[in-house]
């Protein structure tokens, strides 16, 4: 921990050996912020990541957390407590459900219980003014309401749905806490984005089912541009830092908007 202690703020991103979490990690981490990001399994793939960040200057240190196993979070939150880490911002990019043989139920335990544990692990470590930020999908946010929006993936792959069913009750069980964020000075919003080519997510869909790669060329070509996991990455940090934001406020990134945000409230 000593290069982070050499920068004056600290970002914790979940999920940040791949996909839009690296994305984060790589443009969150400068002279300023140190990063702390973390990895389910595969350290080759953290390193080549902290590899990139170093080369740019900038700092960022990987440690395993399974947020699926309560012991993984549990050794974790103790390990930062022992550095009396202090968390400025926190990015919750960690997401699962469609990985293969990890059996029924697995995208409930990551999206929602395992989330939710893990979060509480967190908010004791995060300072007063800290910012925290949820990301998901438009069709994981809009799921339990009549005005869906996104490109349905459930519709065309049924076990998606479980995907989004997990993550859409996580962001309800954060949306809970959000009285007891405020009195701690903690602000909290979502992130909502379209599908966006390169994540984990749309990798293991076309895993699952090669045909899937139709869908991504569908959905190209119904609006024209996908935002990308930059545009994302770029959207979130600008929502971290930006102090205007209310409370509980929801940003959607929308293919039309690649690269430009758009508020919505929630």
């Amino acid at each position: 921990m000593q290069q982070l202690r050499k920068r004056q703020r600290v970002a914790l991103v979940l999920g940040a050996s791949r996909g839009i979490g690296a994305g984060i990690a790589e443009i969150v981490a400068d002279d300023d912020i140190g990063v702390i990001g973390t990895y389910r399994s595969r350290l080759k793939r953290a390193r080549n990541v902290q590899e990139r960040i170093r080369a740019n200057g900038g700092e960022i240190q990987f440690f395993e957390l399974d947020i699926a196993s309560r012991t993984s979070a549990d050794r974790f939150s103790q390990m930062l407590q022992a550095n009396e880490v202090e968390l400025d911002f926190v990015f919750l990019s960690a997401s699962g459900g469609l990985e293969r043989g990890q059996g029924e139920g697995y995208a409930m335990k990551v999206n929602s219980f395992g989330l939710e544990y893990t979060f509480d692990l967190l908010v004791p470590l995060m300072r007063e003014g800290a910012s925290v930020i949820y990301l998901t999908s438009h069709e994981a946010h809009y799921l339990s309401s009549s005005d869906m929006k996104g490109p349905q993936i459930s519709k065309k792959y049924a076990p998606y749905l479980s995907v989004a069913s997990s993550k859409n009750d996580g962001e309800r069980k954060l949306r809970q806490k959000l009285p007891d964020l405020a009195t701690r000075g903690i602000r909290y919003n979502t992130l909502s984005a379209d599908l966006v080519p390169g994540t984990s997510t749309a990798k293991l869909l076309f895993l699952s089912d090669p045909k899937l790669s139709d869908l991504l060329e569908a959905r190209r070509i119904e609006v024209g541009q996908l935002p990308s996991v930059d545009d994302v990455a770029r959207t979130a940090l600008s929502m971290a830092l930006d102090c205007t934001l209310e409370h509980g406020e929801t940003i959607e990134v929308w293919p039309v908007d690649a690269g430009r945000r758009e508020l919505t409230e929630t």
